[in-house]
């Protein structure tokens, strides 16, 4: 497992890393290793996105157009996703088509059916015995079942998700023509709809954007990454002075993507803003997932906690900031201090306070709250 700091900002989330790993320490002891690769990975995606949806995977689009290019694999030869690829991103995307057959065994069968897997695999039984055994069916028969599934998830009778992206290339001089004659053709394309949405917010006719934006986040409520509609509402929203609303549109994002760095930003900026400090420490929490050595988001996660006298929490952000080793240190000495005299803990906020002063002895403020501690 990378630590945090070895991948580019926002590029790692390491609490959906480190909850994924746990998971497989649990699934392969109790098997002894002997699960199948797909099996093993599909466990723990689920389990992590299951526990924290806001870690989801996000990889609909791409899986939905492989699916409906017949370009999945059948549950049988799914683990040679992992270990013969034979095109770019099909690791990736093995991960996540074996993250739905799990969510279809649990959905379909219940999750005592899954445990009862891990001791005939731990007894060395091959994938298609045991599943026979436990789901009273073949491979082939599960994967007949998994596709129902994937249709009916998706709903491909009502959802059109035919696009392809080089067409909007191919028209940028009569864009608005194209895409409107192209969602009268297909109403029910939320990637239509959504471009539509984003050509007319361009131009400013905001009220014609927010209509196929909506549409196309109703029709693909998982469009939360890329080109997302529900980023694009929430922008309008701002730019109508509606903070609510877009408070509201960037916590239905980033409920479903918690790995959208720069809209956990702007969602926490904005619930600072409108004194909204639960979701503020919401939206902290989970840019911490992503940044944790970030200075300055465990400092505004403390003064949050202090505007709600919160003062036993302000405390603990305020020690993890000093970890992080700030450019004001003597700062965050007396930032603490403050915390530990709120929580009447005067001992230690003149332990606090000394500190700030070995490294700035004429600090005022530290003096300040030296001489509060004495009173």
């Amino acid at each position: 497992m990378d630590s945090p700091q070895a991948r580019s900002k926002g590029d790692f989330v390491w609490g959906e890393t480190l909850w994924h790993e746990l998971v497989h320490v649990t699934h392969l002891r109790l098997t002894e290793n002997r699960i199948p690769r797909w099996l093993a990975e599909g466990i723990a995606v689920y389990e992590t996105s299951t526990a924290n949806p806001h870690w989801h995977m996000n990889l609909d689009i791409p899986f939905i157009r492989a699916f409906r290019n017949d370009r999945i694999l059948p549950l049988k030869d799914l683990d040679s996703g992992f270990n013969r690829p034979t095109n770019p991103g099909q690791v990736t995307l093995s991960y996540f088509q074996a993250s739905l057959v799990v969510e279809y065994l649990v959905e379909k069968y219940g999750h005592p059916k899954l445990q009862e897997t891990f001791p005939k695999f731990k007894s060395d039984m091959e994938t298609e015995p045991v599943f026979k055994e436990v789901y009273g069916k073949d491979l082939d028969a599960l994967n007949e079942e998994f596709v129902d599934y994937v249709n009916d998830k998706y709903n491909f009778e009502q959802v059109d998700y035919d696009f392809n992206p080089r067409d909007l290339a191919a028209h940028s001089k009569d864009m608005e023509t194209y895409l409107l004659e192209k969602v009268v053709e297909k109403p029910n394309n939320p990637f239509l709809n959504n471009h539509l949405g984003m050509y007319y917010k361009k131009n400013g006719e905001l009220d014609q954007a927010l209509q196929h934006l909506t549409k196309a986040k109703e029709l693909f409520p998982n469009y939360v990454s890329g080109e997302s509609p529900y980023k694009s509402i929430a922008e309008i929203y701002l730019k109508q002075g509606k903070k609510q609303a877009a408070i509201a549109e960037l916590n239905e994002l980033t409920s479903l993507n918690g790995k959208d760095l720069e809209s956990l930003n702007l969602l926490a900026d904005l619930c600072v803003e409108t004194q909204d400090y639960d979701c503020a420490i919401e939206a902290f929490q989970k840019i911490i997932f992503i940044t944790p050595f970030e200075p300055e988001i465990h400092k505004e996660m403390a003064s949050v906690y202090m505007k709600k006298k919160q003062y036993q929490m302000a405390i603990e952000e305020f020690r993890t900031l000093l970890l992080t080793e700030p450019q004001d240190m003597a700062g965050a000495h007396c930032d603490l201090a403050e915390a530990y005299l709120k929580a009447d803990k005067k001992a230690d906020a003149k332990k606090s306070a000394l500190a700030a002063l070995e490294i700035a002895p004429n600090y005022e403020r530290a003096q300040e709250i030296l001489l509060a501690c004495v009173e």
